[in-house]
């Protein structure tokens, strides 16, 4: 398991997703875009986005964000994106500006400045999945400015800026790159289907009656139960599938039809 800092700068295109986004803000401001709602006059609350770069992650790859709390943040938006090539650039797929949360100024929120975290999954075509924790955060308190780290990265690199982005007109978008994804233990086992991360419902079949082999695990190991299509589903845990192949691993579940 392995994390990537925030702070480390990208080897390849150094400064180029920084150069673009100011570039592309511009034009979407220009064509009028509403992409970023803007809050109000100036000192009002700001809709905070990002400007989200897909680096080497193929065309049909999904990024979905799921939230994890936060201060000072409301109207919270948990996107499902999926990746479309982008012509321009071979090594990236399309950057896009994503609405994600308005920043708080009322009350106590008007000197402790805003701070929201999101869960974000990133999954291949080919079933590899990689996940990160990003916080997007006023970096001088209830300052302008706005930052994102990424913390926690399993299976694939995440980039957040840093150094600052200020709102304008109401609404601001900070640069995160994500990809690519490069956990070879989240393949799938072979004939296996990926299903579930740890602690989500894996559902397989086409009826009550199916019964599938299910791997749970990482880094090549896995533990193997056969399970039936009762309630639902199969939880993608320990304790439901009898025990924990990788202890202090992130895990997911694969499944293999047995029965339909």
């Amino acid at each position: 398991m392995s994390n990537t800092s925030p702070v480390e700068a990208r080897p390849s295109r150094p400064g180029k997703g920084l150069q673009r986004c100011g570039m592309a803000l511009t034009a979407m401001a220009a064509v009028g875009l509403p992409i970023l709602v803007a809050a109000g006059p100036a000192g009002a609350a700001n809709r905070v986005g990002l400007y989200l770069e897909s680096y080497k992650l193929p065309p049909g790859s999904t990024e979905t964000f799921s939230d994890l709390g936060g201060n000072c943040d409301g109207g919270k938006v948990q996107p499902k994106l999926t990746v479309q090539p982008d012509a321009r650039y071979p090594d990236h797929g399309d950057t896009r500006v994503v609405d994600l949360f308005t920043a708080k100024t009322t009350g106590s929120c008007a000197f402790q400045g805003s701070n929201a975290q999101f869960l974000i999954t990133v999954r291949t075509p080919a079933t590899s999945v990689g996940t990160t924790r990003l916080n997007v955060t006023q970096n001088n308190g209830a300052g302008t400015n706005y930052v994102a780290q990424c913390y926690d990265t399993k299976g694939m690199t995440c980039y957040g800026d840093t150094r600052g982005t200020a709102p304008s007109s109401g609404s601001v978008a900070v640069h995160v790159a994500l990809g690519p994804v490069t956990g070879p233990y989240t393949a799938a086992p072979a004939g296996y289907t990926f299903c579930a991360e740890e602690n989500g419902g894996c559902s397989f079949g086409q009826s009550s009656n199916a019964r599938a082999s299910i791997a749970y695990g990482t880094d090549g190991v896995y533990l193997y139960a056969d399970r039936s299509f009762v309630g639902g589903g199969v939880k993608c845990t320990g304790a439901s599938l009898g025990g924990d192949p990788t202890p202090g691993k992130w895990k997911a579940c694969f499944y293999k039809i047995i029965t339909n």
